[in-house]
């Protein structure tokens, strides 16, 4: 079983966020980026097919965006670990949430011909969180007789994600204030996470004190994204992004591979010269 589906079973003091009621928002979540993408392609359709964008003539060479937003994606990351105590095996289950918040990103382009742009972006999203733990740990007297589900907390935990995502981007102007650019392309991601990866227990006890140390892994992915743009001046503007770019990082605390990145949106402001 699972640190996430142990701390579900045990009962609840008050009226508090069960591990359950989590559950069913993670899963209101995953089908809100799987719909994501067909949602940013229907949007595509529609433009590439109005009137307005088949009249576009746009004329700059070079673009550079600036975005504050938001990683909207909740995971929970879980790992465990063994200790030998008093002749026996004592264990450690953790499980990190890992819950949406505030991402920047900045990016730039060169157009190469007609309304194709290459270029990069670079996002940023950090967190600092507590995990749940749960312990199970023999008796030190009694042979046999662990003390289990011993719930306890880690508080302090850093997670940090830096994802490099190099696009092709079609971009054009739908009216002399309004544009609209699309890109697609692969996603790297480096993850950093605090962990638990072992523990000691206190003579004579069956006191927990977990160590924390840092994990950390890269990915890939594909990234897709849709940029709205509204012209202040010639070269200055404001504009909106959506951006879908999921990827899997190894992080060998976890003993697998773990979801990063995902669904991004946010704003912010536009150059073009």
């Amino acid at each position: 079983m699972l640190p996430s589906e142990r701390l579900e079973h045990l009962p609840q003091r008050g009226r508090v966020l069960t591990f359950r009621d989590s559950y069913k928002l993670r899963t209101l979540l995953m089908n809100a980026k799987i719909l994501a993408p067909g949602l940013m392609a229907l949007s595509a359709v529609v433009l590439l097919s109005s009137p307005a964008f088949a009249q576009a003539q746009p004329e700059s060479k070079f673009y550079v965006n600036a975005n504050i937003g938001g990683q909207l994606a909740s995971r929970t990351y879980d790992t465990a670990s063994t200790l030998t105590v008093y002749d026996e095996t004592a264990r450690l289950d953790v499980s990190y949430p890992i819950g949406s918040g505030v991402m920047a990103d900045f990016g730039a382009g060169y157009r190469v011909f007609g309304d194709v742009f290459v270029g990069v972006t670079v996002s940023m999203f950090s967190k600092t969180g507590t995990a749940a733990t749960l312990a199970d740990v023999p008796d030190p007297l009694l042979y046999d007789r662990p003390k289990n589900d011993i719930a306890g907390t880690a508080t302090g935990l850093k997670h940090s994600e830096l994802a490099i995502m190099p696009q092709v981007v079609f971009a054009r102007s739908l009216t002399s204030k309004i544009g609209v650019a699309l890109g697609a392309g692969p996603s790297i991601v480096r993850l950093k996470q605090d962990v638990i990866t072992s523990f000691t227990v206190a003579p004579q006890t069956q006191n927990v004190t977990p160590v924390i140390t840092s994990d950390s892994g890269s990915g890939t992915g594909v990234a897709v994204s849709l940029d709205l743009k509204y012209s202040l001046t010639k070269n200055v503007g404001v504009g909106g992004f959506a951006r879908f770019a999921p990827a899997k990082v190894q992080l060998d605390a976890a003993g697998t591979k773990v979801n990063a990145a995902g669904m991004q949106a946010g704003g912010g402001i536009r150059l073009s010269f």
